[in-house]
C-alpha cells in the first residue's frame, strides 16, 4: 500500500427525483430537530434540560440509521440500532402499536445502566394490513438508575450498577406498566426526575413516529425509502473520495489512563488504523483486558462507538449522520477487552477511557493526515463533586459535576476552551445559577485557568477550576484520569495542563487527590480543574500578536510567554520584537 492516486468510484443511477429527495432529506433533519427540542422543553432533569445528554434517531426495521438529531452526543452517533435489533429478535411480530420498549442491557449497550434506549414501532399504513418499517428511538441519560451509586472504589460489576431493561414494554398499548413503574420508582433514588425524563422520552417517540408517518402519508413508503437509501449512497460516495485523499498505510498509536479506581495499575489504550484504498479499518485488537473497575464497555458502547466518533471527526464531521456514512468503516475487536467487556463487567464509567480511545485513534491518523488532526483533547470529566441527602428527607442532592477543558490546537488555530470532551461534543456547561439549584452547595468560584492550555504555534485550549463549598456534612468525589498522561502535543507542541482536584476541610491542610470519594464536614471546600489541550507546532513559531492577544486576556502569564514561547520584554512590560527574534533565534539553536 502507498500514497498513490486510488481509483474513482462507479456512481449508481437514483432512484428518485432529485426534488423530492431534497424534500425527503431536509424533512428528516427538520423532524429529527422537532423531536430534539420537544425533548429538552419537556425534560425534568438538568442532565437532559441542560447538559444534553441523550440522542434521538430513526432506524430501519433491520436496525439502519436513518437519521439522528444533531444536538445529539458524538458517542452515540449511528448506534440505535443495536438495540432495536435486540428487542425485535426478542419479540417477533409481538410489537404492537402503543408499546414503548426499554433496553439498557450491558451485553448489547454497552454502557452504563443509565443510558436507556427506549423504542416504538412505526408503521407503513398504506396496505391492507399495517407493517412496522421503522422505529423511533430515543437514548436518554436517567438521572438514577438505582445500585451502588455512592461506593467509595468503585463497582466492580455490572449488578452493583442499577436495574437492568433488556426490551421491557414500559408503555403497552400506549398505557404504562403499572408493575415496572413500581419497580422503577421503588428502586430509585430520583422518582420524580426520572419520571418526568421517562414522559419526556415517551413524547419524543411519539413526535418523531408521527412526523415519520405524516411524510410516508404524503409520498408513500416505496418513495421515502428510495431517498433514503439514496441519501446513503450519497453519503458513502463523500466519505470514500475523503478517505481517497489519505494515504494507504498503517498507522499505530498508544497512550495509558492511569488507572482503574480499584489498582494502581496503568492501563494502555493501544489502536492501529490501516487506510486501504476507500476504506478505513480501526484495529483494536492491541487493547489490554477487560479492568476490575467501572471503565470497561462493551463492543458497541465501547469499539465501535470511539472508532465511529474517530472517523466521523477525521473523515466528514459535517455531515448529518446516517447508514451509509458508516459504511467504509470497519471495526476488529477480540472479546474480553476493555472496549468489548463481558456482559458481567462494570461499566458505571464506561465513557472515561473513550475519550482517550477517540484521542488515540486521532493521534494515528496524524501520522497520515498531520494539518486535519488536532493535538491532545483534554480527554476526561474531570468531576469534583459534592453530595449528601436534606437532614430529615430521603431527599438526595448534588452540586458540582464535570468541570471544562481544553480542546488540542489544531493547524491553523487555537484550541477551544472550556468544552466538554470529544465525547460530548458542543453539550453545554450546566450555567452556575442551574447548577446551584441542584442543591444547596455554593459554586464559590468558575474561571479559567491561565497557562493550562499546550504551548504551541496553535497552543491547547485552556481547562477551567471550579469550587463548591459545602454547607453540611456530605461527600466529596472527584475523580480525575490522565494525571500522568496529560493530553499530548503534535509536531513540536507541548502538553496541556494536567487536572487534578483538592479538598479543603477547615483548619486541615489542603488533599490533592486524582480519585477520592470521602465523607466531609461542613464548610469544606472541593476543588475540581481539569486538562489544558496539547498544543500543535512549534511554541517559537507562535505569532506575536497572538501571544500579546493571550496576555490581555489573561490566558497566558508573563512567565510562561519567556519559558515557553522565547519571548523578551521591553522595561515598560511590552512584547520587544527584535529582542524576541534574537532569543527564539538562540533558543532554536540549542534545541
Amino acid at each position: 500500500m502507498s500514497a498513490v492516486l486510488k481509483p474513482e468510484p462507479v456512481t449508481k443511477p437514483s432512484r428518485v427525483d432529485p426534488i423530492t429527495l431534497e424534500v425527503v432529506r431536509y424533512s428528516l433533519v427538520a423532524m429529527m430537530d422537532e423531536t430534539d427540542a420537544n425533548l429538552t422543553r419537556t425534560a425534568f432533569s438538568t442532565i437532559i434540560r441542560e447538559y444534553k445528554d441523550y440522542c434521538v434517531g430513526l432506524v430501519t426495521s433491520k436496525g439502519e440509521t436513518i437519521a439522528q438529531g444533531r444536538g445529539s452526543i458524538p458517542t452515540f452517533v449511528a448506534d440505535l440500532g443495536s438495540p432495536v435489533l435486540d428487542g425485535i429478535a426478542m419479540w417477533g411480530e409481538d410489537i404492537n402499536e402503543g408499546d414503548f420498549l426499554i433496553n439498557n442491557f450491558a451485553g448489547v449497550c454497552g454502557q452504563h445502566l443509565n443510558n436507556v434506549v427506549m423504542y416504538t414501532p412505526i408503521f407503513d399504513r398504506a396496505g391492507a394490513t399495517p407493517r412496522i418499517v421503522a422505529y423511533s428511538a430515543l437514548r436518554t441519560h436517567w438521572p438514577d438508575i438505582g445500585g451502588g451509586f455512592q461506593r467509595g472504589k468503585g463497582t466492580t460489576e455490572i449488578f452493583q450498577e442499577g436495574i437492568q431493561f433488556r426490551n421491557a414494554k414500559i408503555y403497552r398499548d400506549n398505557k404504562i406498566d403499572i408493575e415496572l413503574e413500581r419497580i422503577i420508582r421503588y428502586n430509585t433514588r430520583k422518582s420524580e426526575a426520572t419520571f418526568g425524563d421517562l414522559e419526556a422520552q415517551i413524547a419524543g417517540c411519539r413526535l418523531a413516529k408521527r412526523r415519520f408517518e405524516e411524510l410516508m402519508a404524503r409520498y408513500g413508503w416505496e418513495t421515502v425509502e428510495a431517498a433514503i437509501h439514496e441519501c446513503w449512497d450519497q453519503s458513502e460516495r463523500y466519505v470514500r473520495r475523503k478517505i481517497r485523499q489519505i494515504p494507504n498505510g498503517r498507522y499505530y498509536a498508544e497512550s495509558f489512563m492511569d488507572n482503574d479506581g480499584i489498582s494502581e495499575d496503568v492501563i494502555p489504550i493501544r489502536a492501529t488504523v490501516i487506510v486501504e484504498d476507500e476504506d478505513i479499518t480501526v484495529d483494536f485488537t492491541d487493547m489490554p483486558p477487560q479492568v476490575a473497575g467501572p471503565l470497561n464497555s462493551g463492543a458497541t458502547g465501547g469499539a465501535a462507538s470511539a472508532a465511529k466518533v474517530a472517523f466521523k471527526g477525521a473523515v466528514a464531521p459535517m455531515m448529518l449522520p446516517n447508514e451509509g456514512e458508516f459504511r467504509p468503516l470497519k471495526v476488529i475487536t477480540k472479546p474480553g477487552t476493555i472496549v468489548s467487556a463481558s456482559e458481567d463487567a462494570a461499566m458505571a464509567l464506561w465513557s472515561t477511557p473513550i475519550k482517550t480511545v477517540i484521542d488515540v485513534v486521532l493521534k494515528a491518523l496524524s501520522q497520515a493526515i498531520p494539518n486535519e488532526i488536532p493535538a491532545g483533547n483534554n480527554a476526561q470529566y474531570g468531576r469534583g463533586m459534592i453530595r449528601g441527602r436534606l437532614p430529615g428527607s430521603k431527599y438526595f442532592w448534588e452540586n458540582g459535576g464535570n468541570t471544562l477543558g481544553g480542546w488540542g490546537g489544531h493547524f491553523g488555530g487555537d484550541g477551544q476552551s472550556a468544552l466538554q470532551t470529544t465525547t460530548h461534543g458542543d453539550c453545554r456547561r450546566v450555567p452556575i445559577e442551574v447548577e446551584e439549584m441542584e442543591g444547596p452547595a455554593l459554586v464559590q468560584r468558575f474561571e479559567l485557568v491561565p497557562d493550562s492550555g499546550g504551548a504551541g504555534r496553535w497552543r491547547g485550549g485552556l481547562g477551567t477550576l471550579m469550587e463548591v463549598v459545602a454547607p453540611m456534612e456530605a461527600s466529596a468525589y472527584l475523580t480525575f484520569d490522565r494525571a500522568k498522561f496529560p493530553p499530548w502535543g503534535l509536531y513540536g507542541g507541548k502538553n496541556g495542563m494536567a487536572g487534578y482536584g483538592q479538598i479543603e476541610i477547615p483548619d486541615e491542610a489542603v488533599q490533592t487527590v486524582t480519585k477520592a470519594f470521602k465523607p466531609i464536614p461542613a464548610g469544606t471546600l472541593v476543588r475540581a480543574v481539569n486538562n489544558g489541550g496539547g498544543g500543535w507546532g512549534d511554541p517559537l513559531e507562535r505569532e506575536l500578536d497572538a501571544i500579546e492577544w493571550d496576555l490581555r486576556q489573561g490566558y497566558l502569564t508573563r512567565i510562561a510567554a519567556e519559558r515557553d514561547y522565547g519571548v523578551a520584554f521591553a522595561a515598560d512590560g511590552a512584547i520587544d520584537a527584535a529582542a524576541t527574534h534574537k532569543r527564539r533565534l538562540e533558543l532554536g539553536k540549542a534545541a
